[in-house]
């Protein structure tokens, strides 16, 4: 689901894991690019092949089903990766196309969960939880309308 209101900018939704395998790094997986009002990007990687409901152009909206979830590996189970980041610089006119990349900063969000608010720790369980106030926050008064009233989604 996505996190935030946003346009998707990529989709790519052509893979199939090798599940024979195990790795600690894939460069052909399923993912999804999402650009925020804000210039920030949330990139989800991982779906599964075949799974993936937006499209190009298509803006989403907090909780909005993106995909499902993909096997990574042999041994890995289901996971799904997501990054925030934005461009850390405006001049990169002049630049390679590795060097814009290394021009992106990444952010380490908190969560809001069952127990409450925090960053995510690995290996630890959570349960998600959502509001309606974290849901509208970035909403409009059109927009918060349409959802009170079951028109967006």
């Amino acid at each position: 689901m996505a996190v935030r209101r946003g346009l998707v900018v990529e989709v790519v939704d052509e893979f199939i894991a090798d599940t024979t395998k195990d790795y600690t790094f894939k460069r052909t997986v399923n993912k999804v690019l999402i650009e925020h009002k804000d210039g920030t990007l949330a990139r989800y990687t991982g779906f599964k092949g075949g799974s993936i409901k937006v499209k190009p152009g298509q803006y989403v909206y907090p909780q909005e089903e993106l995909g499902y979830s993909g096997k990574y590996d042999a041994g890995k189970g289901y996971q799904l990766h997501f990054y925030i980041y934005y461009l850390n610089t405006k001049k990169i006119d002049n630049l390679s196309e590795k060097e814009k990349m290394n021009r992106y900063a990444y952010l380490d969000p908190c969560f809001h969960w069952k127990g409450g608010e925090s960053k995510i720790v690995p290996e630890n369980d959570y349960v998600a939880e959502s509001t309606e106030e974290l849901i509208m926050q970035e909403f409009s008064r059109r927009e918060k309308k349409k959802y009170l009233k079951g028109e967006l989604n």
